[in-house]
């Protein structure tokens, strides 16, 4: 079974090359689709071997799938971000369950989510299955959600075991921007229902991520993680009412 790995990236030089080299195990068949980056990664990704493809940003969700319609050569596509890494044991897995089943269009990976240097268990960033292993004429992005974009497949997809380990954020300060750059975008998707407030809407997510699930395994980290992320709700909601741009 052919094999193409796709790297998404824009300013990732910190992270491009051992994303790279980790997916040296199970393919060299690599692209990176770059969005115009500044710092060097398109530059870096090139010595280390992968193919560079570099386009204007037109979102997650259109981004990948023009990589699947531009994938019709091979059998699967795997998709990772900058700040993954697959193991060689995850790597060996999708090598042997790809080569062995037909009848399945898709693996779902659980990811192991490390913010801040520590490896969170509670909150739903464990195990956070991700569908990133497609055969790419039967999976497609859904366009509706301008942030975490949601993947399908036409036909059956199954869980793998091993997990691949994704490298969140460095500081607190990183992981604040980065959530609210999350609801600026969302907010652009609609209104909210009549039922969310600022004051419901946060709660319920704390409620959610920290309480029912086990947010709160995660000490410190966790406390910290779903405060800013029940303030950023706040403001998603906030702008979606139109009181910003």
């Amino acid at each position: 079974m052919s094999i193409r790995a796709i790297v998404l990236t824009r300013n990732e030089a910190d992270y491009i090359v051992p994303c790279l080299d980790s997916l040296r195990p199970l393919t060299n068949d690599i692209i990176v689709i770059d969005s115009r980056s500044t710092d060097g990664t398109a530059a870096l990704a090139r010595d280390r071997g992968a193919k560079v493809i570099e386009r204007d940003w037109a979102g997650f969700a259109a981004t990948r799938n023009w990589a699947l319609e531009s994938a019709a050569d091979v059998d699967w596509v795997l998709f990772l971000d900058a700040d993954e890494r697959l193991p060689p044991a995850l790597a060996a897995e999708i090598a042997e369950q790809t080569a062995a089943r037909s009848d399945v269009d898709g693996y779902w990976i659980p990811r192991r989510n490390v913010i801040c240097g520590r490896i969170m268990r509670g909150s739903g960033w464990w195990p956070d299955y991700q569908l990133r292993v497609m055969r790419p004429n039967r999976c497609r992005y859904s366009d509706v959600d301008q942030v975490h974009e949601w993947p399908y497949c036409y036909g059956v997809s199954l869980a793998l075991n091993t997990p691949l380990v994704h490298l969140n954020y460095r500081s607190w300060h990183e992981f604040a921007a980065k959530q609210f750059d999350y609801a600026r975008l969302a907010a652009r998707g609609g209104q909210p229902s009549p039922t969310r407030s600022l004051l419901t809407a946060p709660a319920r997510l704390f409620w959610h991520r920290f309480v029912a699930n086990q947010g709160f395994r995660d000490g410190f980290a966790g406390l910290t993680a779903n405060t800013i992320l029940s303030a950023s709700e706040a403001y998603r909601v906030w702008l979606a009412r139109g009181n910003g741009s």
